[in-house]
């Protein structure tokens, strides 16, 4: 299933959920990625993710983490992989290497 097929458009705020990028490849998923961002940067779309997918947060300005329905931790991609015993530190640890630029 293509991402973008389940993004919809809110005003300027576009939301998606990138397990629709779960059966692509990784250069595929990193190229999706990039034209996201380069969206957000361009054109000053806000865009919402949900995701278990660590790697695609790399270039989040934000990332929330919910445990339970309640907000654990929140910070950027360096600052969260950062901390010991976090939340996402261990999903990232868990396997999931982060998309190369």
């Amino acid at each position: 299933m293509f991402l973008l097929d389940l993004a919809f458009r809110l005003s300027n705020i576009y939301v998606f959920f990138s397990t629709a990028t779960s059966a692509l490849d990784a250069e595929t998923e990193h190229s999706i990625i990039e034209t996201l961002v380069k969206l957000r940067d361009e054109e000053g779309l806000t865009m919402i993710s949900v995701s278990h997918h660590p790697s695609t947060a790399v270039k989040a300005d934000k990332i929330v983490v919910l445990e339970k329905g309640v907000i654990a931790e929140e910070g950027k991609y360096d600052e969260l992989v950062s901390r010991d015993g976090s939340i996402f530190k261990r999903m990232v640890d868990a396997g999931e290497e982060p998309l190369e630029e």
